[in-house]
């Protein structure tokens, strides 16, 4: 992105306020903590340690169901883009790891 857009997305920001708006609306926190106690229950039911490598695992599959479930399911591309989010997030699955 050119810092000039940059700088005026910020401003726009701070004038409609936009992030804070959106991120209410969605509720995107509230969301990825789900999906980290999903995968943290999942691993510890089958008992699963929580290593990176498993985590990664288990975000793979989740979002693998959650897009093989698009126009089935309400919100599954919201569901599948928040899992590869999660999973490529290294502080995040060290949130998850670190539980363990």
């Amino acid at each position: 992105m050119d810092p000039a857009d940059t700088d005026r997305v910020a401003n726009m920001d701070s004038i409609f306020h936009l992030t804070e708006f959106w991120g209410k609306r969605l509720n995107v926190n509230s969301e990825i903590r789900s999906i980290i106690q999903e995968v943290q229950t999942s691993l510890e039911m089958r008992g699963t340690p929580l290593t990176d490598a498993s985590v990664r695992k288990e975000l793979q599959i989740l979002a693998t169901n959650a897009k093989k479930s698009i126009g089935k399911r309400g919100l599954s591309m919201r569901s599948e883009a928040l899992y590869r989010y999660v999973e490529n997030s290294t502080a995040l699955r060290s949130e998850i790891v670190a539980t363990a």
